[in-house]
């Protein structure tokens, strides 16, 4: 055991070869692992600019964490006023259809109701995205007023194709025995399906609604007028729909990696001076970049944000400052909630990915673009930081993943190794016991002097 010891690899070592894989030839590629004090263990191309795909919603959800904290809520409240309906709506992203329903029964609406609705953002496409993706659900409408997410769900009744009446969409089906295949026409709001549809009441598929807004007049039974906050009763609300906390929000990005909640995110946190006479997207985009530079400090032009989620190609992240931005969020009173947002292997988008291995890290997948980054744990260690993107590569995500996912690997064997010639005051090349972040384990307590348990959920 000692000879081997002795002749355990630098992290360089083992970083490089994959690295230098031919997979990655050509393509824009940066690794960085660093330790929670900032002690850099590794780093290749740390500060080229690459377009971080869904690894964006690390920075977004740190930032809404810290500025809005995990506990506040996104609460729509509702007045009814004669004939009419006012509502304050918060940008919650969740509320279902059975609660504008449930609303709609508790106020009653007449048949000349109008519906008054300060929304603080409405944009329907956020800046970058792609034309080709908006029918899908996961490029849905970004509007502080909306429902179920802003999509909708697409049925088999009855042998034939059909969508919700709120959802403002012409369903046309034509029956065939291939496999079913969907059109869509977004200028006139079209979907046409053709083929063989599933059994009797099953979901055909789920897609962006072309106006959540107004889906959420027809829920409510209204014509719908848009109004300031000015002009919003002044008394008490007569409902009120709560909707979940920052926290719960932050999870119900990260582990999915679902893009409207995380834009939804942004635009709270960046619009607490309001976004009235601006561009939504620009006051938040530059919220989030102002954060960046003086509160986690990244280094000068490291960062480039246009959206939250990711989908725009137009994003722009340094190796070092993604590692920062982990580093920062480390120090903070929210951490264990943004930790435990994170999806481990086995949950989310690492359903299928690093099996056995002590990680919480964020996925990323564009064309072309191949990101992962979070903390790796071993049992009874401090978490150690690791982010690493591909760019522009030419194989496929499947094989960028594997080599993401072999470092990693890389990564825990060495802090594994690292410890052991600690422990047993060997030399493995790297900096001996002064460097090592072992000192301050107390074995009675369980726990770093840093705060971490070596029992939390980084461990399972």
């Amino acid at each position: 055991m000692i000879a081997t010891l002795a002749l355990a690899l630098t992290l360089s070592e083992r970083i490089d070869p994959l690295m230098d894989s031919p997979d990655l030839n050509g393509c824009l590629a940066e690794a960085v692992v660093m330790r929670l004090n900032g002690e850099v263990l590794y780093s290749r191309n740390a500060d080229l600019r690459v377009v971080p795909a869904s690894n964006q919603k690390i920075l977004t959800c740190a930032f809404a964490l810290d500025r809005l904290g995990p506990d506040e809520r996104m609460s729509t409240t509702f007045w009814k006023e004669g004939d009419d309906i006012f509502i304050d709506a918060s940008g919650d992203p969740t509320i279902t259809a059975e609660q504008w329903q449930k609303a709609r029964a508790v106020l009653k609406p007449g048949p000349n109701t109008t519906i008054y609705v300060y929304s603080p953002f409405t944009v329907d496409v956020p800046p970058g995205w792609e034309f080709d993706d908006l029918p899908f659900r996961y490029a849905a409408r970004v509007h502080a007023l909306t429902v179920n997410r802003g999509r909708y769900s697409i049925t088999s009744k009855n042998g034939d194709a059909v969508a919700p009446a709120w959802a403002g969409v012409q369903v046309r089906y034509s029956r065939g025995d291939g496999s079913l295949s969907t059109t869509f026409n977004n200028t006139w709001d079209i979907v046409t399906l053709r083929g063989k549809l599933p059994k009797e009441g099953a979901e055909v598929g789920e897609y962006a609604l072309p106006n959540p807004s107004q889906a959420v007049a027809k829920l409510l039974g209204g014509r719908l007028k848009f109004i300031t906050t000015e002009a919003l009763p002044e008394r008490e609300a007569d409902y009120r729909i709560d909707g979940p906390t920052i926290g719960e929000l932050v999870k119900a990005a990260l582990e999915p990696s679902d893009n409207i909640i995380t834009e939804h995110l942004l635009m709270r946190a960046g619009g607490l001076g309001g976004y009235e006479g601006k561009d939504p997207y620009a006051t938040a985009a530059a919220e989030l970049n102002k954060y960046m530079a003086e509160v986690v400090k990244v280094p000068e032009d490291s960062v480039r944000a246009q959206d939250g989620s990711g989908m725009s190609r137009h994003n722009f992240v340094t190796g070092r400052a993604m590692a920062q931005i982990l580093r920062h969020v480390s120090t903070k009173p929210f951490f264990q909630i943004f930790l435990d947002a994170l999806p481990q292997p086995g949950e989310g988008t690492l359903s299928n990915r690093l099996k056995g291995l002590p990680v919480s890290a964020k996925t990323g997948t564009l064309d072309a673009v191949c990101s992962l980054s979070g903390y790796v744990q071993p049992p009874g260690q401090e978490p150690v930081i690791f982010t690493m993107i591909s760019n522009h590569h030419v194989k496929g995500s499947g094989t960028i993943r594997v080599i993401q996912d072999k470092m990693v690997q890389e990564i825990q064997d060495y802090l594994v190794s690292e410890r052991q010639c600690y422990e047993y005051g060997i030399w493995c090349g790297q900096s001996q016991k002064a460097a090592l972040p072992y000192t301050s384990f107390d074995p009675s307590a369980g726990n770093w002097a840093s705060g971490f348990d070596r029992d939390s959920s980084f461990a399972r």
